[in-house]
């Protein structure tokens, strides 16, 4: 885990103590550029095997999944403005990259 971002770094349990609004938008901004990285080299790099192709699109989405799922479950429970701000500013990279990868041609 990042000493600074909860969210970055953590496949554990979420530390929810530690989650702050600001955390959000850095944190999934560069998971989702980190993704878009690791999405283009499967892409080009993988032949259909599980150790080439499964384990690491589920290394991907568990990394992202891993700081996204705390940020929509603490906005649910404790729905405050400046956690709905962050939330609403990187809700479209995250549809983006969820489709990228569901629809990728090359993948699928």
């Amino acid at each position: 885990m990042n000493d600074q971002n909860p969210l970055i770094g953590n496949l554990e349990l979420p530390k929810y103590d530690q989650i702050k609004a600001e955390h959000v938008e850095v944190a999934v901004r560069q998971l989702v550029k980190e993704a878009e990285a690791d999405l283009s080299h499967i892409e080009t790099n993988h032949t259909a095997t599980w150790e080439t192709l499964i384990e690491p699109l589920e290394n991907l989405t568990r990394k992202i999944q891993a700081c996204w799922h705390p940020v929509s479950h603490l906005l649910s429970v404790s729905n405050s403005t400046d956690m709905r701000e962050a939330y609403e500013k990187v809700q479209g990279d995250m549809v983006l990259l969820g489709l990228r990868i569901s629809q990728s041609a090359k993948i699928f």
